[in-house]
């Protein structure tokens, strides 16, 4: 997360947060935003990750749009996804999805998140690339 303090117009706050193949948001990532957030506040949201349904990462974009836009002055949602049908059927997806999981900082807004979400992202990125090339 970033922050710069506005005195009397709120704070700029800046997420990422990682879609799963789905396209679906981890709910508890959204409540977690939802609850730092208030009504002075700009917040920008980047959604990212490689989906399998480019629409039902619009829908997690308009769903999540729809709370914070509820508690915040102006909210910004950007995805940022990829799309790459059939992934998640893959085994090697999975594993390393599942493994990967596994080592999911619990401090969201540290750099050890960051570092996470970019392994995350690269790896999905170089399976989807590979199945994509086994076609």
């Amino acid at each position: 997360m970033r922050s710069v303090e506005l005195s009397s117009a709120g704070s700029f706050k800046e997420y990422t947060l990682p879609l799963d193949l789905a396209g679906e948001l981890n709910p508890a990532s959204a409540e977690k935003i939802q609850e730092a957030v208030s009504a002075l506040d700009l917040v920008k949201v980047r959604l990212t990750g490689v989906v399998e349904d480019e629409n039902a990462a619009k829908v997690s974009a308009e769903i999540l749009r729809g709370r914070l836009v509820k508690k915040a002055r102006l909210v910004i949602i950007e995805p940022e996804t990829i799309v790459a049908a059939a992934l998640s059927s893959n085994s090697l997806t999975k594993a390393f999805l599942a493994e990967l999981d596994k080592l999911e900082p619990e401090d969201t807004q540290g750099k050890d998140y960051e570092r996470w979400l970019l392994a995350r992202q690269y790896g999905l990125e170089e399976l989807a690339a590979h199945l994509l090339e086994a076609k």
